[in-house]
């Protein structure tokens, strides 16, 4: 529950950040975020202490960090669109990111997500406007608008739960890394790199892997 209520002030903490300009600081808080949420579940089974109330912690931490966090970034980086359409932009992103979580809770476990994983998309929304190319704002609403869409889309997207052990130390590694790395744009771009290759790849899993993949839209 410590890691949970970790990864939730690191959501809090990126949207203070936001609010006095500083996107880079901001975008490196919902990482940490994002590391903390990837373990926070296999501590809990290894301590014997996971249970219903953590995933509905882990929920409420997942829509500030990477659903109200990376929304506020946009609106902060494009402050100059007009109030009433960034709202909606707001409200667009954090919605469908509410359903995402919903919708997980609901539905029975299998082999693949059913929609983007809210995290990966906080993660992108976040590097595409705190980065070195910073998209003009009808670029980054397309992107916002995108990745909402594919949250509450029925697409397959291959899980990680075969490897969660394997990657554990990765995980915490790549913490550390976060925290001290000094450039934040190389940080955007790395960041990118990663979530949109992860993208990618479930793609390409729905278009080699078939009827495989359609079964994990409702299995998962």
């Amino acid at each position: 529950m410590a890691i949970t209520l970790f990864a939730m002030a690191c959501g809090l903490g990126a949207i203070e950040a936001s609010r006095v300009g500083d996107a880079h600081l901001a975008l490196r808080l919902i990482l940490l975020a994002a590391i903390a949420d990837g373990v926070d579940g296999t501590v809990a089974r290894r301590l014997g202490v996971a249970g219903a109330f953590g995933g509905e912690l882990d929920s409420l931490s997942d829509i500030i960090a990477f659903g109200v966090a990376p929304a506020f970034l946009f609106s902060g980086v494009y402050g100059e669109v007009f109030a009433p359409l960034r709202l909606i932009l707001v409200i667009v992103f954090v919605g469908a990111g509410a359903f995402r979580l919903a919708r997980f809770h609901v539905l029975p476990s299998g082999p693949y997500f059913v929609g983007l994983p809210i995290p990966s998309a906080g993660i992108l929304l976040a590097a595409s406007v705190a980065g070195p190319f910073t998209p003009n704002p009808v670029v980054a609403g397309g992107i916002a608008v995108a990745l909402a869409a594919l949250m509450v889309s029925k697409h397959p997207f291959p899980t990680f739960a075969q490897w969660r052990k394997a990657l554990l130390g990765a995980l915490v590694a790549s913490a550390a890394l976060i925290a001290i790395w000094p450039s934040g744009e190389a940080l955007a771009i790395a960041s990118l790199a990663v979530i949109a290759s992860y993208v990618l790849w479930g793609f390409a899993v729905e278009l080699i892997g078939g009827d495989e993949a359609s079964m994990g839209r409702t299995r998962a």
